[in-house]
């Protein structure tokens, strides 16, 4: 059994594929019980009617409608207090995460506290992309001593720990601070290989905001775990090979 987040913001061509992708996976897990909520961000096509179909299709679906767009960290936070199961993932929904990759972090869900997936193919990404990312996984493995391949990528999380947890980030950096937090109160994490789509607008786009977003998380992130709540995060990650 496994609750799947979706934030769709103006996903009218690409949301129905992604949910066809998720049941089919989870038919290839052998049947396994699906709980999934759609966060509609506010999303200006037709993503809404979209959503209303998919939720006449299939009594599992239920969904969210912001006014505005709030961000996917918004989004998996209240989308957090539907869920079902105890075992959660996000998944966007602009179909980028391929069906292999899904199905993989499906049947691994059980594996350990958290199963995150890293993406083999990071050619796709950029030479500034990589880059970036590179100086990400170092600055957080020296200061936080975490050491994983991909602290942004897709995850099983499980969700009464998450919940528990104090989350502040509003957009993409929500990830980050998810595994950050739950690997420092100690955790175990069990990591993926896998393969990221291609030809999907954004694979590569790095933006001056994103880069604040991620500054600013950091410097939440090191206060509160080393200073106001140092105590809860005193763990270290455990791997589960």
């Amino acid at each position: 059994m496994i609750s799947v987040i979706i934030p769709a913001l103006n996903e009218e061509k690409k949301l129905r594929n992604t949910i066809c992708d998720i049941i089919q996976s989870a038919k290839e897990c052998g049947e396994m019980a699906l709980d999934i909520v759609i966060v509609n961000d506010g999303s200006s096509d037709g993503t809404a009617k979209i959503i209303g179909e998919l939720e006449q299709q299939w009594p599992f679906i239920r969904s969210i409608h912001n006014e505005k767009n709030l961000g996917m960290g918004y989004c998996i936070k209240k989308a957090l207090k539907m869920l079902k199961y105890d075992r959660f993932i996000s998944i966007p929904g602009d179909n980028d995460m391929p069906k292999e990759l899904i199905v993989a972090l499906f049947r691994n869900a059980e594996r350990a506290d958290m199963v995150m997936a890293y993406f083999l193919n990071n050619e796709e990404r950029g030479r500034l992309r990589n880059l970036l990312s590179a100086l990400f996984n170092m600055i957080y493995a020296y200061i936080f001593n975490i050491y994983v391949q991909y602290l942004n990528g897709p995850a099983t999380f499980p969700t009464r720990k998450v919940k528990e947890l104090e989350l502040r980030s509003q957009r993409f950096s929500i990830m980050a601070e998810m595994k950050t937090k739950l690997l420092l109160s100690g955790c175990s994490f069990h990591e993926i290989g896998g393969y990221m789509q291609t030809g999907e607008s954004g694979s590569s786009a790095v933006s001056f905001s994103s880069f604040i977003e991620v500054v600013s998380l950091f410097i939440r992130l090191f206060f509160e775990v080393k200073i106001t709540n140092r105590k809860y995060y005193d763990k270290l990650p455990h791997r589960v090979y």
